[in-house]
Parts: structure tokens; C-alpha cells; sequence
């Protein structure tokens, strides 16, 4: 049963001042000028790259047009808020959600609560909403009725401490390296088993038609877990036009049993890999370990000093565990926003992160670099 987002589709949302309408591709360039006044030149010139990507042309759009919302005073751009449209399955149920990204205001104008009057739009057309939001995001949204907010820690396998820390002195990001002395991460071992010879683990450049049914076949066995079918696995680690992805699948004979998604991040001058998706059945350890594993492996080769990875269920975790991962941040701690306006039963599970199936590729965390 899929149950339908109720939304806004008048083009403009009136209000006393400072009136909020809805984008339309006519807005493209003008809203492309505006990134650029509002955001850091790395920021607008990430975002600029990934626009028609992300909005514009996103199979997943369920209108004619991407919902971001406008806000103006007079003629003159002042605001916007972005949202992705997603799927999430809530025990079993399919329900339309929407991520929020990409909250901007003039700085000529802040200081007028603008942002919380963007995310009042927002909030009242989507019923069912995510994000991760930053500490003066979170401000903003933690007082928002039926929101809740969680702050995670992501787990970290080190492959070459010396590399790493010198590599961190040598860049600019102080702070960070003083964070890193202080956490004094306890060096990482494996115990892992070694790879099954049953799971056959192999490189893939995208996600074909077997992935339709392998996401059939999962999905019932996690409480909330975001849409993962062949056409938003595409969309998301295939056509991504900034980011280079490497794609593993597992098979167990001719049975498609999991996919792990991992990036490696040339942030000079070192090299860091990301864990940025993985799936398995639940209770598949043998599948998940021999995944992991062909992904430490890849990244070491290609001259990873540490792989980072970012996920909510148990299983995975105790597996990245064995595989000498441990909970360690470098910078700031992610932050997860969600919020559900509507009283289905089935809601409970997702005000309540700990039921997610979530990993760094749900919604835009890992696009911001």
C-alpha cells in the first residue's frame, strides 16, 4: 500500500511579508547566482555542479517541478530551502518522504528568522521529513513539535596512523588534528574471519535488474530503511556527476545476496575511503564481512590512510567491529533531524533512529563533499 504525501502545489504560499513561492526551472540561474552570494565559492561551486542532478532532472521527483521553496522580497531573492524526494519502508509500507537540504538566507537579512519561517513552509507541506542539519540548523528545528534529533557517531578503520597524522599536521585543519590527539584512537585490529569462498565478491559499474528483486527480498527485514531499488541506487551512485563511486556485489551461487558503495576522497594530502552504503540480508555476517572486507582491501591499494563509515543497525556495526573499525569522529558529529506530522501506527518506528536501517549515502550528508 503506498500512502500519498500531501503537499502544496499552489505556486505561491502568501504570507504578510517576504512572500514564499515555489522554484520552476525558469528560476535555474537566477537561484545559481544566489548560491553564490549566500555560500562559500567550494560550497556554490559543489552545489552549481550537482543542481540539475539533484533537482532539476531527479527520476524521483514526484511533480513536474523539484520542490525547493523561494523566498523574495520584492523582486529580489532572499531565502531558499531544497528537498529530495525519497521513498522509506516503514515495517514494509512504502511512504513518500522528503529530504531537506540546502537552507540558505541573504546574509543581508538574517537576523530576522527567516530560516525558521522557510522551514515552517516546508514542514507544513511535507508530512514526513529528514535531514541533517548542522548546530545552528539544529537550533533552529529542535524545538519544532513531533521532531526529534539524534547525533551520531561514525566508526573509523585506520590503515596507516603515521600517514594519517602527519598528513593532518601538514594540512590546515588544526583544529582537527587537535581533535585527533585527544581522541587518541586505540589502533585498530582485525579479527575478522577470512572471506567466505561461498561469497563471490565482485566490482560492478552499476546496479542492473537483479537488484529489483534483491531489494524485495530485504526490505521487510528492517523496521525503517530508505527505497533502494535499482532506480534510486542509479540515481545516486551511478549518475552523480561530481563523485566517483566503487560499486561490490556479493552473490552466494547465482543468488544476488548484497552491494557495498565505497568513495575515496582525495583531502589533500592524504587520502581518505569511505563506507558509504551496504546492504546484506539481516543475520548475513558471512555476506556482510566478506563485503567489508573487499572493500578495505580496494581502498588500501589506492593509498587510503582510514576509512570512514557511518551506520545505525547492530549488525553492521558489530561486524565493522570485527573488522578493526571503532567509534571515532574528526570534526563534527552528525546530526539527524526527523519529523512526522501524520498518526499512522507505523510512524512510531520512524521517530526512532535506532529502528533506521541509515548509512552515510541516505540523504545529502555525504553529497557535501
Amino acid at each position: 500500500m503506498r500512502h500519498q504525501l500531501h503537499s502544496h502545489t499552489l505556486p505561491l504560499i502568501m504570507s504578510s511579508q517576504y512572500p514564499v513561492e515555489r522554484y520552476t526551472r525558469a528560476n535555474r540561474d537566477e537561484v545559481l547566482t544566489f548560491l553564490q552570494r549566500v555560500y562559500s565559492p567550494t560550497t556554490s561551486q559543489l552545489l552549481t555542479a550537482q543542481w540539475d542532478w539533484k533537482y532539476d532532472s531527479n527520476p524521483m521527483n514526484r511533480e513536474d517541478e523539484p520542490y525547493i521553496l523561494l523566498m523574495r522580497d520584492g523582486k529580489t531573492l532572499i531565502g531558499m530551502i531544497g528537498a529530495i524526494p525519497l521513498r522509506v519502508s516503514i515495517q514494509g509500507k512504502e511512504f513518500p518522504l522528503t529530504h531537506s537540504c540546502d537552507l540558505g538566507v541573504d546574509r543581508a537579512y538574517r537576523g530576522r528568522r527567516l530560516s525558521e519561517r522557510l522551514l515552517e513552509h516546508y514542514m507544513n507541506a511535507n508530512s514526513l521529513s529528514f535531514g541533517w542539519v548542522n548546530s545552528i540548523s539544529h537550533r533552529r528545528v529542535r524545538n519544532l513539535q513531533r521532531t526529534t534529533s539524534f547525533q551520531l557517531t561514525p566508526l573509523v578503520k585506520v590503515l596507516n596512523h603515521r600517514v594519517l597524522v602527519l598528513g593532518l599536521l601538514q594540512s590546515r585543519s588544526r583544529s582537527l588534528f587537535n581533535r585527533l590527539l585527544l581522541s587518541r584512537p586505540v589502533a585498530n585490529q582485525s579479527i575478522a574471519p577470512c572471506p567466505s569462498p561461498q561469497v563471490q565478491i565482485k566490482q560492478m559499474y552499476e546496479f542492473n535488474e537483479r537488484f529489483d528483486d534483491f531489494w524485495q527480498r530485504v526490505r521487510d527485514e528492517y523496521s525503517v530503511i530508505l527505497v533502494r531499488d535499482r532506480q534510486c541506487l542509479n540515481w545516486r551512485y551511478v549518475s552523480r556527476p561530481d563523485a566517483k563511486y566503487i560499486l561490490f556485489s556479493a552473490a552466494h551461487g547465482p543468488r544476488l545476496v548484497g552491494y557495498l558503495v565505497a568513495r575515496l576522497v582525495e583531502s589533500k594530502p592524504i587520502r581518505i575511503g569511505y563506507f558509504v552504503d551496504l546492504l546484506v540480508g539481516r543475520g548475513n555476517s558471512m555476506y556482510m564481512g566478506s563485503l567489508i572486507q573487499a572493500g578495505v582491501t580496494y581502498l588500501k591499494a589506492q593509498g587510503a590512510v582510514a576509512i570512514q563509515s557511518l551506520f545505525t543497525a547492530p549488525s553492521i556495526r558489530r561486524t565493522l567491529f570485527r573488522n578493526g573499525f571503532l567509534p571515532w569522529h574528526w570534526g563534527t558529529r552528525p546530526r539527524l533531524h526527523v519529523r512526522a506530522e501524520r498518526k499512522d501506527p507505523e510512524l512510531a518506528y520512524f521517530r526512532d533512529v535506532q529502528q533506521w536501517y541509515l548509512t552515510m549515502g541516505d540523504g545529502d550528508l555525504e553529497m557535501s563533499f
